[in-house]
């Protein structure tokens, strides 16, 4: 199991950064409100 640990890390590692991202472009310009588009 703890071979699995290291892919799933590469691969959640970008999503948290593309969500914390998309939360501070939203803090930043509150008309654009889209979570789809970036």
């Amino acid at each position: 199991m703890p071979g699995l640990l290291v892919p799933a890390l590469t691969a959640f590692v970008p999503v948290l950064v593309a969500a914390q991202w998309w939360l501070w472009r939203a803090l930043r310009d509150p008309g654009r409100r889209t979570p789809f588009f970036f």
